[in-house]
């Protein structure tokens, strides 16, 4: 199946190593659930003394052009890992189509639970985790009690909450304000306190349950960091995960659309789905690459929170690293041990 993506436009300057090919196909027994996991993306964050959260969200393609009208309407959900300025790599994913199956309530708990275990099993990373971060629809609502019974809050997505409240007819400033400043250990409940007193003069009664809910969320995610982490921490970003959707979404529609033109044996559903989780997994890595690029030349800008200038030898990033103009090598992608 991967030579399939490997002779598309999209990835035509492009060269992998047979060691990164061999990875992608290694996981041909998940694609055809249309599933995959890439445990050893979590080593981005193993030398980095930071809180952590999960965040995970369904992002939806357009159409694709010429695949078959009856599952033309792809849809990826993902769960990635992230630290609060916002980096983060993702580690599972679930690509289908609602003309075979629905993503619902069942499959987002299962992704996300074998996201949780993944990290889990690295006992450092999961002492590190403060809660998740996800859009609070009814769809997520499993997986959100499931997060919960963990000991792990979760705080809603702010791009997402804006929308829910503007639908309602409100506009947020107020957890807008809150989520975008430092905190400390100190002073966070005061500030939350604060807030809530805000909400009680300015939010219309029939949104102020929701409040609440929010601050409470909050405020136990806060506690969980301060459990662990220093005096003061930064805000919490989410934005880069729902930008990255976008460019995902973009990227894979280009792809499959020459797809389904160019091989006629993808007018089978269950041959479509490992084509796309396939496609899915590439594309997820190469981004993840051109991110963590982007990073490491921010980090030499100055010093590390260690005061110390980062090692590129290893980004710990199942991703490729460029030798060339138009070579891209992969490193070793094994799993954490």
């Amino acid at each position: 199946m991967i030579h399939k993506i490997t002779s598309l436009t999209t990835f035509q300057n492009m060269e992998f190593s047979e060691k990164f090919l061999e990875w992608v196909e290694s996981r041909s027994s998940t694609y055809k659930n249309g599933i995959s996991v890439m445990g050893s993306n979590i080593r981005f964050f193993l030398n980095k003394e930071e809180p952590l959260f999960l965040i995970f969200d369904e992002f939806h393609l357009k159409d694709i052009d010429n695949a078959p009208s009856r599952y033309a309407k792809w849809k990826v959900f993902c769960v990635g890992i992230s630290n609060l300025k916002g980096h983060f790599q993702i580690i599972y994913l679930k690509t289908m189509t609602s003309g075979h199956e629905q993503i619902g309530s069942l499959a987002i708990k299962v992704g996300v639970k074998n996201a949780t275990d993944l990290i889990k099993a690295n006992g450092v990373l999961y002492s590190r985790l403060a809660g998740a971060v996800a859009d609070k629809c009814a769809s997520n609502g499993d997986a959100i009690d499931f997060l919960k019974s963990q000991g792990l809050p979760v705080i809603y997505d702010l791009r997402h909450l804006v929308d829910k409240l503007n639908s309602l007819g409100h506009v947020d400033f107020i957890l807008g304000h809150l989520l975008q400043h430092s905190f400390s250990k100190s002073t966070y409940m005061d500030k939350i306190k604060s807030i809530k007193t805000v909400v009680e003069r300015t939010v219309p009664q029939q949104l102020q349950a929701r409040y609440e809910n929010e601050l409470s969320a909050i405020q136990y995610f806060l506690r969980n960091i301060f459990k662990t982490f220093p005096e003061r921490i930064e805000s919490v970003n989410s934005e880069l995960f729902e930008s990255m959707g976008s460019s995902i979404g973009g990227t894979l529609y280009d792809a499959a659309s020459e797809a389904f033109q160019k091989y006629k044996e993808l007018e089978n559903v269950e041959e479509a789905i490992i084509f796309m989780a396939t496609l899915t997994t590439v594309v997820i890595q190469k981004k993840h690459k051109n991110l963590v690029d982007v990073y490491n030349l921010l980090e030499d800008q100055g010093p590390n929170d260690r005061g110390e200038k980062r090692h590129h030898s290893n980004a710990g990033l199942d991703g490729p690293s460029r030798r060339g103009s138009n070579e891209i090598s992969w490193e070793s992608p094994g799993f954490i041990q």
